[in-house]
């Protein structure tokens, strides 16, 4: 079923459920998540529609009750995800300021101005981390084990 030209839904009681899609038809279709405490941090999440009739739009999730305002994390219509800027264009996940990678072997820095790019590499038995700039080792990081 649809509701159409309705301001507001509302769920009636916990355990309610619907079947089929929830569509939003609009510009900028948004979902606004209010808390109850007014000193609380409300969140939206929504559809950033820049109405060219091109295929840029941008899923942005952000503070506040006023979608597009304040995003903190962007994704495009190429699927890239972007945490601190809003057009993420350089990989498949772009961080704008301080980040930390817990898992993986591979971090690569970027100074976005087209030149060599530069990544750390923690090899195998993680003892060792070499240094690439343009794919080539220029540095290798070995652990050192102190004996007394």
């Amino acid at each position: 079923s649809s509701i159409t030209g309705a301001a507001s839904l509302n769920v009636l009681k916990a355990g309610d459920t619907m079947t089929g899609n929830l569509t939003f038809t609009k510009a900028d279709p948004s979902i606004l998540l209010d808390v109850t405490t007014a000193t609380d941090t409300d969140f939206w999440l929504g559809v950033q529609d820049d109405g060219l009739g091109t295929d840029d739009d941008k899923f942005q999730i952000g503070d506040g009750l006023t979608p597009g305002t304040n995003p903190f994390l962007t994704i495009n219509t190429a699927g890239n995800v972007g945490i601190g800027t809003t057009a993420p264009s350089v990989a498949k996940l772009q961080v704008a300021g301080d980040a930390a990678v817990r898992k993986g072997d591979k971090l690569l820095l970027d100074a976005d101005d087209a030149t060599a790019d530069t990544y750390l590499v923690r090899n195998s038995g993680a003892t060792t981390v070499s240094w690439f700039v343009d794919g080539t080792e220029i540095a290798t990081l070995k652990k050192q084990t102190e004996v007394r």
